[in-house]
């Protein structure tokens, strides 16, 4: 091969490495990268925003770290072997589009992700090496959709109402009944 055409190859590879770590540290989405016992080597800054933690801090931890507070989308605890991350290293299999609460220590509230984990093997290797994890921050989303939900209820309350007032039937406790079982539905 032409040493020019050497040369140029290089400054090619060169330029889509620094492509792809532009890309890496600018996009929104959070990418986090795990040793195979789920130690994070590396995270971008959209990561450090999603998860609530610096670069320094993410560091050596793990995500399955006990002082980190994650739930389920039902609110309940997620526990180390429910977490995507883990689950792609244990079975060596993607895990796509888990929703995951993740607790803010400086807001001190949950902010919510859409998580996928991919693991990735080395050549001729049965067991990921590694594994990187992504995270759609869906936490808007999720506030829109809780206070839909509320808002939702609020007129199940006054269809409710509006029905029992044009009631014939003035039992005080036969329209408690039925504004209880209505709003109930």
């Amino acid at each position: 091969m032409p040493v020019n055409s050497n040369r140029q190859n290089k400054k090619q590879t060169s330029s889509i490495h620094t492509g792809a770590l532009q890309l890496f540290e600018t996009m929104g989405q959070g990418v986090v990268y795990q040793s195979a016992d789920g130690t994070i080597i590396n995270a971008n800054l959209s990561a450090e925003r999603i998860l609530g933690l610096t670069e320094k801090e993410l560091q050596g931890r793990k995500l399955t770290d006990p002082t980190w507070k994650m739930i389920c989308e039902d609110g309940s605890q997620l526990m180390d072997d429910q977490h995507p991350t883990m689950v792609a290293l244990h079975t060596g299999k993607a895990v796509s589009n888990r929703v995951i609460g993740i607790y803010q220590p400086k807001s001190q509230k949950y902010g919510w992700a859409k998580v996928s984990a991919l693991p990735e093997f080395l050549s001729g290797q049965d067991k990921p090496a590694r594994v990187y994890t992504t995270f759609l921050d869906i936490s808007e989303q999720k506030e829109i959709d809780h206070k839909l939900g509320e808002r939702i209820k609020e007129l199940q309350a006054f269809y409710a109402l509006s029905e029992i007032t044009e009631s014939e039937d003035k039992n005080l406790e036969n329209l408690y009944r039925r504004l209880i079982n209505f709003t109930f539905r």
